[in-house]
């Protein structure tokens, strides 16, 4: 796990603009937080250092620009060596169709959000997971019938008061 930094609450009302807002100028997020440009743009840049933000992305429908489907695929790493589980990922994040992917623990290895122009798509880019050197891999697919939430519509300063909240229990 990284380092905490820690933030006050403008910081995390800054963040917050930046989550639903990432082109807001710098004079209207410092008018939406309570500060003047200078101080919030200096905010901002310590946030940028401490890789507190990481960047600043455009939320795209993808199904507005092909026909798509995504499918959840859990993979296992059949006798798992860290050496094995580094290039997995490493062939993984070079593949441009695995949208997502996320090392888990339980009983799988890894969690990968695949985008494919359909089933037969899918199973074009499942064989090239599959046919990663000297690995073995088992998986399970699971079509997504339906996005209702992800992480781009994300409600900073709730979620960082009910983590708290849950801390002094």
């Amino acid at each position: 796990m990284s380092k905490r930094v820690k933030l006050d609450r403008l910081d995390l009302k800054i963040l917050d603009a930046l989550i639903h807002d990432g082109c807001i100028s710098k004079v209207a997020l410092g008018d939406k937080v309570g500060l003047s440009p200078t101080p919030c743009f200096e905010r901002i840049k310590k946030m940028e250092h401490a890789k507190i933000i990481r960047g600043y992305h455009a939320d795209v429908d993808l199904s507005k620009l092909a026909d798509i489907m995504l499918v959840l695929v859990m993979t296992v790493i059949v006798d798992c060596t860290p050496e094995k589980a580094a290039r997995f990922n490493k062939y993984i994040s070079s593949m441009p169709e695995v949208i997502g992917a996320s090392a888990v623990m339980g009983n799988y290895d890894n969690v990968l959000v695949v985008a494919a122009r359909n089933i037969e798509h899918y199973q074009r880019i499942l064989q090239r997971i599959l046919d990663i050197k000297l690995m073995v891999i088992d998986y399970q697919s699971f079509p997504v019938t339906n996005t209702f939430s992800t992480q781009s519509i994300l409600s900073l300063i709730p979620l960082i008061e009910a983590i708290e909240q849950d801390r002094k229990l």
